[in-house]
C-alpha cells in the first residue's frame, strides 16, 4: 500500500498548482481539478526527478523524496500566504459528499477494481513496456552515476532519442515505494488508463451534460483494445492522457480568456512534449493554431491586442516551465533520431506514390471498422457527418485543424518509409495512433454535438 503514498504526493503537489493558480476561480469545475491534479501531479513529480538525475549524477532516493516533499511544502506555504489554501473539507462536502457524486464514486469504484483485474492477466506489460521504457527504468534506479548509458550503450531499438516522462515518473514511485518495478510499471499504466476515462468525463461535464459525460466515459473504458494497450505500459497511455488535457483545456482557454487558465494549459502542453516525440509535434501545432486563431479572432474583431499579449504570455510561462525538462532532454542527452528526415533520395522512397497512398489509407479505413475497437470510431463518424461544418465554426476549428493537419503528417511519415515494408508498419504502429488519438477525439466530437453554450467564442 505505500505505492498510494507516492500517488498521493504527486496528487497533492498538482491539486495545489492548480489550486496557487486558480485560486478561487469557478470557471473549472471539480471533477476537471481532481483528475488535472493527478495527471499534473506525476508529470511534475516526474520533471523533479528528471532535475535531481542531472543534479547528483543518478538515482538518490531520498533526494527524489525530499524534493518532491520541499515542492508539496513550498506549494501548501504559498497558497496559505495568499491566505488562499484549500478547504479540503468545503471542496469534499460541496463537491464530492453528494448523492449523485457518491453513486458515481461507488460505479468508478466497482469499474476500477474489474479494469485492475484485467491489468493483473498482462502484468510485464507489451513488448515495449519491457524492452525499451522498462528497461530505462531499470537502468535509472539500478545503474547509478552510469544513467545515461540508455542513450549511448544500449541497443538501438530502445530508441534513446525518446522522451522520458513515464520512466522518470515509475522513477519516482520507485523512491517512495522500493519494490518489484514491474509492480510500479502495472500500477502506472492502471492510474493513467482509469485517469483518461476519468478526464472524458471531467471535460465534458465541464462543458456539457453529465449523462453524457459520464456515458463517454464509460463507453471508452469498455473497449477491450483500448484497455489492453493501456495495460500495455507503453507512454502511448501518458500522449493519450495529456493530449485529452491539452484539448481540453485549449478549449477552456480560448472560451474563458482567463490568464490563469491559460498557465495550465501551457503546463499541460510541456508535459505532452516529454512524453514522446509524437508529443512534441503536437505541441507545437497545438500552440501554433492556438496563437494563429487568438491573433486572428483579435485582428477580425478590432480589439485591443494587450489581453491577447497578456493571456499568450501567460501560456508561453506555464509552457516553458514544464517544456524545459524536454528542451534539456534533446539539446544535451539524446541522440539524434536516424529515421528523421533520413539522407537519402527521393527515388528511394518506393512507397511515396499512388500505390503507397492507397495502402495507407485502406488500413486507415480497416481500423476505423475493425470490431476489437467495439465500433466507437463508427459512431464518432456518426456523430460528425451530421455536424460536420459546426467542426469549422469558432473555437471548433482550432482543434479541427489540428487534428486534420496530424493525419496529414502521419499520411506523410507512412509515405516515406524507407527500410521497412509499409503494410507491417501499419499494422504494427496504426492502432497505437489510434489509442492514443481516442480520447481527445471522443471528448471533442461530444463537445462539439452537445456542449451547453452553443454561443462561444
Amino acid at each position: 500500500m505505500t505505492i498510494l503514498l507516492a500517488y498521493l504526493i504527486s496528487f497533492f503537489i498538482g491539486f495545489l498548482t492548480i489550486h496557487a493558480i486558480l485560486q478561487d476561480s469557478k470557471m473549472m469545475k471539480a471533477p476537471l481539478r481532481l483528475s488535472l491534479s493527478l495527471g499534473l501531479g506525476l508529470g511534475i513529480s516526474s520533471i523533479l526527478t528528471f532535475f535531481s538525475f542531472l543534479m547528483f549524477n543518478g538515482f538518490h532516493r531520498f533526494t527524489v523524496i525530499g524534493i518532491n516533499i520541499v515542492c508539496l511544502l513550498a506549494l501548501s506555504f504559498f497558497c496559505y500566504s495568499k491566505k488562499k489554501l484549500p478547504s479540503f473539507e468545503n471542496f469534499f462536502t460541496k463537491n464530492i459528499f453528494r448523492p449523485s457524486s457518491i453513486g458515481l464514486i461507488l460505479g468508478g469504484a466497482i469499474l476500477s477494481g474489474c479494469l485492475y483485474f484485467l491489468f493483473q492477466r498482462y502484468p510485464f506489460g507489451g513488448w515495449d513496456a519491457w524492452a525499451l521504457y522498462n528497461t530505462k527504468t531499470k537502468f535509472l534506479i539500478l545503474n547509478g552515476a552510469d544513467w545515461t548509458v540508455i542513450f549511448d550503450k544500449l541497443h538501438p531499438y530502445t530508441q534513446p532519442d525518446y522522451p522520458l516522462l513515464l520512466p522518470f515518473i515509475n522513477t519516482w514511485i520507485y523512491a517512495v515505494a522500493p519494490g518489484p518495478i514491474h509492480h510500479i510499471t502495472l500500477a502506472t499504466a492502471f492510474v493513467f488508463t482509469l485517469n483518461s476515462g476519468f478526464l472524458i468525463f471531467a471535460g465534458l461535464y465541464q462543458f456539457t451534460r453529465k449523462r453524457i459525460a459520464f456515458l463517454a466515459s464509460f463507453l471508452l473504458l469498455l473497449i477491450p483494445h483500448f484497455i489492453l494497450l493501456g495495460s500495455s505500459q507503453y507512454a502511448d497511455i501518458l500522449l493519450a492522457f495529456y493530449l485529452c488535457a491539452a484539448t481540453i483545456l485549449t478549449m477552456l482557454t480560448i472560451r474563458e480568456k482567463n490568464d490563469s487558465i491559460a498557465i495550465l494549459a501551457g503546463l499541460v502542453m510541456g508535459l505532452l512534449t516529454f512524453t514522446k516525440n509524437e508529443g512534441i509535434v503536437m505541441a507545437i501545432l497545438l500552440t501554433g493554431m492556438i496563437c494563429l486563431y487568438l491573433v486572428f479572432e483579435k485582428i477580425k474583431n478590432q480589439t485591443d491586442l494587450g489581453g491577447l499579449r497578456r493571456l499568450l504570455s501567460r501560456f508561453f510561462i506555464g509552457l516553458i516551465v514544464t517544456f524545459s525538462a524536454c528542451l534539456i532532454f534533446k539539446l544535451f542527452l539524446a541522440p539524434p533520431n536516424p529515421d528523421i528526415l533520413p539522407g537519402t533520395g527521393i527515388k528511394n522512397f518506393e512507397f511515396l506514390n499512388l500505390k503507397g497512398l492507397t495502402i495507407t489509407l485502406s488500413a486507415v479505413i480497416a481500423e476505423i471498422v475493425n470490431l476489437k475497437w467495439g465500433l466507437i470510431w463508427c459512431l464518432i463518424l456518426f456523430m460528425v457527418l451530421p455536424r460536420f461544418s459546426e467542426f469549422f465554426q469558432k473555437e471548433n476549428k482550432v482543434i479541427t485543424f489540428f487534428f486534420l493537419t496530424y493525419f496529414c503528417i502521419l499520411i506523410f511519415i507512412y509515405l516515406t518509409t524507407i527500410n521497412f515494408d509499409l503494410s507491417w508498419r501499419l499494422r504494427s504502429t496504426l492502432s497505437r495512433i489510434y489509442f492514443y488519438l481516442l480520447p481527445s477525439i471522443l471528448f471533442f466530437c461530444c463537445y462539439v454535438c452537445f456542449k451547453n453554450d452553443p454561443t462561444s467564442t
